[in-house]
């Protein structure tokens, strides 16, 4: 059977590990609605970065003191990419003779090491030689704990990746305190951030479903990752807290309990009632934490009480003209001016139905910039505004990209398509930012747009 028919031969939901996933299935004919997008995670009393005094013993015991030590770890096979690292590796070792390339592969399951020598076979001859002296291959099973300590005593962490459903080792490695290089555009974009990941470019064959990623800005990560201490050290810090707070087993486990009740209580539900009683009206809360009967919160990081995971400028696993109203507050403003909120606009009015409803509330740039120049705002009230300006910054998302005046909002909404807009004091839905004020001033824009 193929995908397509198999899902219609079967009631049964799909949990996707990714949104990446959820998209190849969709794209194989799955209806969206069935399946849940539910991460990997990792145990962080195992994960976690080694201790200066460990790292440098175990560095000597292996005779990696002066090397900087990449690490890859996989199958070897085609969609790890490992034909794109070897070349990117090759072409940095002029500028930078002291690094040292770590594989790991799987021998006993993949046959990975006969898997490398073919990618080796297929270097220019100069770059092979110049590889080879740099490499170090280690094929065998190794005991978790030892995986651990590999993890622990590499300098980062390179996954130039083709396609991947999940790609857990990049997981362990940012647990682990490693700076992390990886594609693009793929599975790890659902839990990589900024603060701890470099970017490779890659480009999309849609035909194939695979990524290209680009040798070029591979081999470019890589001497930044050498060069910039200052961003490494960033990395180790922000790697292990992060992934700790949101991506762990518990958290993997609280989404499919969640999902799994879900689906009982909406069977259950549909076992109670005799008559059909009209479709339940969806309305969405972007960026929410508190529950509020008859909404579903839609936040980039899980939570209990978080309904689906996911970034507001992709809203593909709703349906055209579903979503009966949107509420989005002090949100929009972390998304950037020139691709991510025109994105994000275009969807709100793709999924609201004809007449639906967003509610947005934004901080208002215009209202802080007076506040922030009056003669009598003393140090701690311009302090609040630049905060408000900039976001709290205190985890990786917590960073505002955007300024946001009504006169804005109304021209990013006109292009998205919403035909009526209004500006509201308060839309009396959520106790939350929309009504804040400094000094008895509003700081917030509040708007209503109908689709």
């Amino acid at each position: 059977l193929s995908v397509k028919d198999a899902a219609t031969a079967s009631s049964a939901r799909i949990y996707a590990p990714s949104r990446w996933s959820r998209d190849g299935l969709v794209q194989s004919g799955v209806p969206p609605e069935r399946i849940e997008v539910i991460g990997h995670g990792i145990d962080p009393t195992l994960w976690r970065p080694a201790s200066p005094e460990e790292r440098a013993e175990a560095r000597v015991r292996i005779g990696w003191t002066d090397d900087f030590v990449f690490l890859s770890v996989g199958a070897m096979t085609g969609n790890k990419g490992i034909d794109l690292l070897l070349r990117g590796f090759a072409a940095m070792l002029d500028r930078h003779p002291q690094a040292r390339l770590v594989l790991k592969g799987a021998d006993a399951l993949f046959r990975s090491q006969d898997l490398l020598r073919g990618h080796l076979a297929d270097l220019p001859t100069v770059q092979r030689h110049a590889v080879v002296g740099r490499l170090t291959y280690v094929g065998a099973n190794y005991p978790l704990l030892d995986m651990v300590t590999l993890y622990q005593i590499s300098d980062a962490y390179v996954s130039p990746y083709r396609a991947e459903g999940f790609n857990l080792p990049v997981l362990e490695a940012a647990a682990c305190g490693l700076p992390v290089i990886c594609t693009a555009g793929g599975a790890t974009d659902d839990f990589t951030t900024g603060a701890y990941a470099l970017p490779i470019d890659a480009e999309f064959d849609d035909g194939r479903r695979v990524l290209a990623p680009s040798v070029h800005s591979l081999t470019a990560q890589m001497h930044r990752c050498i060069e910039d201490g200052s961003w490494r050290r960033q990395a180790a810090i922000a790697g292990p807290a992060l992934v700790a707070a949101r991506h762990t087993w518990r958290h993997a486990a609280d989404g499919l309990l969640r999902a799994l009740a879900a689906v009982a209580d909406a069977q259950s539900g549909a076992e109670s009632v005799a008559e059909p009683v009209g479709e339940e009206p969806l309305r969405l809360h972007i960026g929410g934490k508190e529950p509020k009967p008859g909404w579903k919160i839609l936040n980039i990081a899980p939570g209990d009480r978080v309904d689906f995971v996911g970034d507001c400028a992709d809203l593909s696993r709703f349906e055209a003209d579903a979503v009966d109203e949107i509420y989005a507050s002090h949100v929009l403003e972390h998304l950037g001016y020139a691709e991510e909120l025109p994105k994000a606009f275009k969807e709100f009015h793709r999924v609201l139905k004809p007449g639906g409803v967003a509610k947005i509330s934004v901080p208002d740039l215009e209202a802080l910039c007076r506040i922030f120049l009056h003669p009598r705002a003393d140090t701690r009230a311009r302090f609040q505004v630049m905060r408000i300006l900039f976001g709290g910054q205190t985890d990786p998302h917590d960073f505002h990209k955007s300024g946001l005046t009504y006169e804005f909002l109304q021209d990013y909404l006109s292009v998205a398509g919403f035909r009526e807009m209004r500006r509201v004091d308060s839309f009396g839905l959520f106790d939350d930012a929309s009504t804040l004020k400094l000094g008895g001033v509003a700081v917030s824009v509040n708007v209503a747009a109908v689709k």
